[in-house]
């Protein structure tokens, strides 16, 4: 998508000639290189630039960075359901911290400093969740834990409670309700066109905001109806990303992990045993 990102800026300049375009800072060589390492939204910068929404890639990169420490500490520490939920709240109530005293308003509010320690302390309490999971196994119902994130939500987006205090509580509550492998929402998100969607949605995060600066740039315009734009803009989008899962992100994720086995050597099981059992967790 980097590469693909530079034709942005190419088209800018040819019609700036024209006066039909001006660059802005949001394309610059400094960013570029950022970008392509990953680290665009480690401080560096006070605003997005290129693939806008790569900067939570970016965050997630520092979480993966921070893991293996992350995982010792945490899995010798959540032994029961108490520390599970005192360590949750935590993580969430610091997010809260950072967040009121930043003076951000809600969870979008400053991506390019919040970003980051947003993204990194939401990580850690995935990883309390699933290391309770794995001890404790799913709950036994899920609608009270939807139930209650419900209820957080109403106050956060009705109510008068910032989302940064509420929503990062509601997900954890939400994810750990879908564990249950049976319940109302459980049942409806594992019919066959929304698990497509979830296969693709890496590729349409990816993708959907060059398509949105092109449909942009091309339709939207006096004469145009809002309605064509919209449309225009998701089927294209629905269509770049089915294109890039099937013939970019499948057959890279295939090879990088029969490399993967092919490096461990004969002793463990071979690619063609390995693979499918990690798709089939994969669609579980």
């Amino acid at each position: 998508m980097m590469l693909v990102f530079l034709i942005n800026p190419v088209m800018i300049t040819l019609f700036s000639r024209h006066g039909l375009g001006q660059m802005d800072s949001r394309y610059n060589p400094i960013d570029y290189i950022l970008s392509l390492l990953l680290i665009q939204n480690w401080g560096f910068r006070n605003f997005e630039t290129w693939n806008i929404p790569s900067w939570s890639i970016s965050t997630e990169f520092a979480a993966y960075i921070l893991f293996p420490m992350a995982s010792y500490l945490i899995l010798r520490r959540v032994r029961s359901s108490a520390i599970a939920i005192l360590m949750i709240i935590l993580l969430t109530g610091t997010i809260s911290i950072v967040f009121w005293g930043y003076g951000a308003v809600s969870l979008g509010n400053n991506i390019s400093e919040l970003g980051l320690p947003r993204c990194v302390l939401e990580f850690l309490a995935g990883m309390v969740l699933c290391s309770f999971f794995q001890s404790h196994g799913p709950p036994k119902g899920q609608v009270r834990f939807l139930g209650g994130a419900a209820v957080i939500l109403t106050l956060c987006f009705v109510g008068p409670v910032p989302d940064y205090v509420g929503v990062p509580a509601a997900f954890v509550s939400i994810v750990f309700g879908l564990t249950c492998p049976t319940g109302p929402l459980s049942n409806l998100l594992s019919c066959r066109p929304l698990l497509y969607l979830g296969e693709i949605s890496y590729a349409t995060y990816m993708v959907h905001y060059f398509i949105k600066d092109w449909v942009k740039f091309l339709l939207v315009r006096d004469g145009v109806p809002e309605w064509l734009v919209f449309s225009t803009f998701i089927v294209v989008t629905f269509a770049a990303s089915a294109a890039l899962y099937k013939w970019v992100e499948l057959p890279w994720r295939s090879r990088l992990r029969a490399s993967h086995y092919r490096g461990l050597g004969n002793s463990l099981l071979e690619p063609a045993t390995v693979i499918p059992s990690v798709e089939a967790n994969h669609d579980r």
